[in-house]
């Protein structure tokens, strides 16, 4: 007796495979931009556990923070270089983009010793060192940008690069609503109208840290 056998023609293979390759086309690009995103919020939210551990420390050591030394950028950051793991790698000037694709404003976070790298491969900047940290109100003492990549790209604010604003009270992601002054005053419990971060998009931060994604 003879016995039939079916199977699969060339043609068909192919146009399997190709069905396969359109598929994957289509859905991969998609599944590396969401990886991306979940990496850069992850990276956003350790960099802003670093800084607020780093301020406790200093606090306990210095005492409170309108008590520091704020005659320079470069002296609030030796003071983080002593509580943060630090990578002695020299950062150079590079360009980066506000959240909306065209060029940022930079020229504050280089060449001033203000920044150090830390030894999980992050890049800090100490900028807007102020002279009104004073009381407890919501004044911004200083902030701390965050490339949380170093200088791999895409150097974008709101994307890898993320700030934290320093109030006389502690350490807050950059556009959290803040009153004006009051008991409340630096710890995010108020909707004021205090901004708490310059333009360019380095207020989507906080958005970044209380959401956990970046849908911009």
């Amino acid at each position: 007796m003879s016995e039939n056998k079916s199977a699969f023609t060339l043609a068909e293979i192919l146009i399997t495979l190709m069905i396969i390759g359109v598929i994957a086309a289509m859905t991969i690009p998609g599944l590396q931009q969401d990886a991306q995103i979940q990496a850069n919020v992850a990276a956003a939210k350790k960099a802003y556990s670093t800084v607020s551990n780093a301020t406790k420390e200093i606090k306990t050591a210095k005492g409170p923070i309108r008590f520091w030394d704020m005659s320079s950028a470069k002296n609030v950051a030796d003071l983080y270089k002593e509580r943060i793991n630090i990578n002695p790698y020299d950062i150079k000037s590079y360009p980066i983009k506000n959240v909306d694709g065209t060029d940022g404003d930079s020229s504050s976070m280089f060449g001033q010793g203000n920044s150090f790298m830390s030894a999980d491969g992050m890049f800090f900047f100490i900028v807007g060192v102020s002279g009104t940290c004073t009381g407890d109100g919501a004044n911004t003492c200083f902030r701390v940008n965050v490339d949380t990549n170093a200088q791999k790209g895409p150097n974008k604010i709101g994307f890898d690069l993320v700030s934290f604003v320093v109030t006389p009270e502690g350490v807050i992601p950059a556009g959290t609503p803040q009153p004006s002054s009051g008991s409340d005053a630096g710890n995010g419990a108020d909707s004021g109208t205090t901004d708490t971060a310059p333009s360019g998009g380095w207020d989507k931060t906080v958005q970044i840290i209380t959401e956990g994604k970046i849908s911009w």
